[in-house]
């Protein structure tokens, strides 16, 4: 429902950013000196996941990104300007659940015939014992590949025309809404027997090896659908004629915010506690970096 509702509100921020964009656009068509700037942009990024518990989880290593979106700029005067827009953003992030020390209190999930996830409490029958055309697996690493739509808000600061070229640097906030996620997972096949409370590896069907990988797996409830970061590039302008230029920027982008469900809410992943063989929910939480380039015109 919370994701009917951000993509509702997203396709009315795009068309009422495009209604602005068109009007300003006629009105500053002749004005070299106009207050406003927009401009079309590509985005490609290196990203990765830093988890809050680094004793328990680690970063599977870094992903790329891609994207695209719009750029406005309002001048507040003649060498600061305030930057927004609205771009659609693809991230990828790994995290090792099991690295280098697979022990069965590591986090497990169930699987339905359809290769959806189940959640855990509809995954057994009254016998405590796995449903019919469930599969239990032990996570050991997850791949992920999240779409936002994205809107920056950052304060940008020029230097003076030297020959053809401007520089500038910003900071700022950036805050994402989360579309879509899918994740490749590496994990084992595992036998639960509910009488012992005991866990092991088995094959896969057909006497495979237990290791497999569990590809475009929809993750939707495993993320935040809101994420929110700070921002701070350098970049450059590139004049052609009056106002219109060809942009290239590099940004760092730290989230300060859990890109994961949070423990209390998530319904797929859990642990075993060793003490009291009770099964525990998984919270891994973890937060993007990236190193983003960007290249676009601005009219």
């Amino acid at each position: 429902m919370f994701v009917y509702l951000i993509k509702n509100i997203m396709k009315n921020y795009i068309v009422g950013l495009f209604s602005i964009l068109l009007t300003l656009n006629v009105s500053a068509q002749d004005d070299e000196t106009s207050n406003f700037r927009f401009g079309i942009l590509g985005l490609g990024s290196v990203d990765w996941l830093v988890p809050d518990n680094d004793k328990k989880f680690t970063s599977g290593g870094v992903g790329l990104g891609y994207g695209w979106g719009l750029q406005t700029e309002f001048k507040l005067n003649a060498k600061t300007s305030l930057r927004t827009g609205i771009s659609m953003m693809t991230s990828s992030g790994s995290l090792n659940y099991a690295d280098n020390n697979i022990s069965f209190d590591s986090a497990c999930y169930v699987l339905n015939v359809d290769e959806e996830f189940v959640e855990w409490d509809d995954a057994f029958d009254q016998n405590n014992d796995l449903s019919a055309g469930n599969q239990m697996y032990l996570l050991k690493s997850r791949s992920m590949k999240m779409s936002y739509v994205n809107i920056p808000l950052a304060l940008k600061m020029k230097t003076n025309e030297i020959g053809y070229l401007t520089w500038f640097a910003e900071f700022g906030a950036n805050f994402g809404f989360n579309t879509k996620t899918r994740t490749n997972d590496i994990c084992d096949y595992v036998d639960y027997d509910p009488v012992t409370s005991e866990f092991s590896l088995t094959s896969a069907p057909g006497g495979l090896s237990s290791d497999v990988t569990k590809e475009n797996l929809n993750l939707d409830r495993g993320t935040q659908p809101v994420k929110t970061g700070i921002l701070i590039g350098i970049g450059g302008e590139f004049n052609f004629s009056g106002s219109t230029s060809l942009f290239f920027a590099g940004h760092f982008n730290y989230d300060i915010s859990n890109a994961i469900t949070t423990e209390k809410r998530e319904d797929f992943l859990r642990t075993r506690n060793i003490y009291s063989d009770n099964f525990e929910n998984v919270g891994a939480k973890s937060t993007f970096r990236n190193i983003r380039l960007t290249v676009g015109i601005i009219f």
